[in-house]
């Protein structure tokens, strides 16, 4: 090595220089690789039923992900669902109103959030409900007077 190159080494300008080149080379091969966000699906926007399924794709074999709902608009105020390794998973009993549900993987490191994708929960008037029971009402009372006049008649 010629006597100038061992000089610069020497030059603490040149040892800062090389200090600081691998302390930042040395912290950026420390920082963890974010995985990239799952992709959420639902099965329906709307649920009249009160129940709908959520299911999410992206992650590495045996991740644990973490489901987030929120009934306020830019998940001000969240409420963990899920955690867990499953992809999927049924949510029921809800009241009325609009949800929003964003995935993310947390194990193996964390990832960003997944797109969020919304739910409205509108359940079947009660009207509706009543007329429905009216008439299995009315066909179970037919059914039990056609059953007792044939038991009747013979």
């Amino acid at each position: 090595m010629p006597l100038s190159r061992l000089n610069k080494i020497r030059d603490p300008r040149a040892l800062r220089s090389l200090g600081l080149t691998g302390l930042l080379l040395l912290f950026a091969a420390a920082l963890p690789v974010r995985a990239a966000p799952p992709v959420l699906e639902t099965s329906q926007s709307l649920a009249t039923a009160g129940d709908f399924r959520l299911s999410w794709q992206g992650g590495e074999e045996g991740a644990v992900y973490e489901l987030q709902q929120s009934a306020a608009q830019g998940f001000t105020q969240t409420r963990t669902r899920y955690r867990g390794p499953d992809t999927a998973t049924q949510l029921s009993g809800l009241p009325d109103g609009d949800y929003s549900y964003r995935v993310r993987v947390v194990d193996p490191g964390p990832s960003a959030w997944s797109e969020a994708v919304t739910v409205e929960v509108r359940h079947h008037p009660l009207s509706r409900a009543l007329g429905f029971f009216a008439v299995g009402l009315v066909v179970f009372v037919a059914t039990v007077i056609l059953i007792t006049r044939g038991a009747r008649d013979d």
